[in-house]
């Protein structure tokens, strides 16, 4: 990278960007620096940077060693108290030259590494014309399991209405969760400066018509407080989506045939949901009278809940890189993939307890851990600010997190009927 001129227009460094921040996370100070703990004590080295950029830096932070001949551009800054404030008058000034920096914490008390990268330039924005498509054949795709799959492969006998109204039901309520879950990301992506795609929602056949949406992160994250932001957000706006789609769904639930009418393939019943049954229904009731709105609802929070583990670059991974650091995020990382084989056994069968059929066994926890090896395989980028410290409001923001996981959590979200 040459930051020689100014003036100089560059291309577009996304890429390089994105590496250049994964692979900063795990080296050690004095390892791969450049430098040593011996250049410290000696003062500062020959600058290989030019004035402009050394006189920049200088203005916002106290470098304590400069390395020589790296690429990118990198140096050793002193962590002062509003480390915050100063990185973000910092990231203004190199905008102009078309830079960003990216702060990182070593292992030496008290100081950061600075590292100067091209900022990837904006792409313009692509046509709406796949997100549209592609959300119409969502609908249809939904609407398909709404009126056919749904009912048959979950067990639940016909319910009244399993046409196409209630496919439509079934989809537009799926849609709506979903979409204000894609558009809670962009709206606190666009709080923080964030450039996002439109949401794509994916179609798919399974047995509920769609594997979910997504929206494409085009620009770095600022900070860890705009992780946390960025990461529940999502999941916040859809639950809340969800919730209002499952308390009408539940007072119009007399309409509905239960769960137990037909012994077959089911679905688990989270938390969140026995409790609304009997605030709304009444206290006997001990699982919900199944209907479109419930089913989509159901899907809304399966889709939350998945979305909050604490890995890669789901909803949970940017909340989790945020709160645990790169090194707690990757260990993590890899005890999700045992914690996903584990609860992907059938103890039940192995040991005779009926009582474990309920909570293990559920083969979609292995793919989980199969994909979950994908994710640590490529560590999360990080934010553009790694030392900075995390708000107290983001922190109370991550303990909902938590808590939203656990009301929505099902060990077994496909239940099978056992002899």
């Amino acid at each position: 990278m040459s930051v020689d001129n100014p003036a100089k227009p560059l291309v577009d460094h996304h890429a390089y960007v994105m590496s250049t921040m994964q692979n900063q996370e795990n080296k050690d100070f004095g390892k791969e620096s450049g430098l040593s703990l011996v250049d410290l004590d000696r003062g500062s080295q020959p600058l290989p940077l030019p004035d402009w950029l050394k006189k920049t830096v200088l203005t916002f932070f106290q470098v304590q060693a400069w390395g020589e001949n790296l690429d990118p551009p990198t140096c050793f800054v002193t962590v002062p108290g509003d480390v915050g404030e100063r990185f973000e008058k910092l990231k203004r000034s190199l905008l102009r030259y078309d830079l960003l920096p990216i702060l990182r914490e070593v292992d030496k008390p008290g100081l950061a590494r600075l590292i100067i990268v091209p900022r990837p330039f904006s792409k313009p924005k692509p046509s709406p014309f796949w997100n549209i498509l592609l959300l119409l054949a969502t609908v249809v795709t939904t609407t398909l399991a709404g009126c056919y799959l749904l009912p048959r492969v979950v067990g639940l006998g016909n319910i009244p209405g399993a046409n196409v109204h209630a496919g439509l039901l079934f989809s537009m309520s799926l849609i709506v969760i979903l979409g204000i879950h894609e558009i809670g990301h962009k709206i606190a992506a666009k709080k923080h400066g964030v450039d996002t795609t439109l949401p794509f929602f994916i179609p798919f056949p399974t047995i509920v018509g769609t594997l979910g949406a997504i929206i494409k992160i085009r620009s770095p994250i600022p900070s860890k407080n705009a992780l946390v932001d960025i990461g529940m957000s999502g999941p916040l706006a859809g639950f809340i989506t969800t919730l209002i789609i499952l308390v009408v769904g539940l007072k119009l639930s007399d309409q509905g045939l239960s769960h137990a009418a037909n012994p077959g393939l089911g679905l688990g019943v989270p938390l969140i949901v026995r409790v609304l049954t009997k605030l709304l229904v009444g206290p006997d009731a001990a699982e919900p009278v199944w209907n479109p709105l419930i089913l989509a609802g159901w899907v809304g929070l399966f889709v939350t809940m998945i979305n909050l583990f604490p890995i890669g670059q789901l909803d949970g991974g940017h909340v989790g890189r945020a709160v645990m650091g790169y090194k707690n995020h990757q260990t993590m990382g890899y005890i999700l993939i045992l914690l996903f084989l584990f609860l992907g056994i059938d103890w039940g069968a192995l040991t005779g307890e009926n009582m474990l059929k309920q909570y293990f066994g559920y083969p979609g926890w292995w793919v989980w851990a199969f994909v979950c090896f994908l994710l640590v395989r490529k560590p999360h980028p990080g934010p553009l600010d790694e030392v900075s410290p995390l708000g107290f409001s983001r922190k109370l923001l991550a303990v909902v997190g938590v808590i939203l996981f656990a009301i929505c959590f099902m060990p077994m979200p496909i239940t099978y009927p056992h002899p």
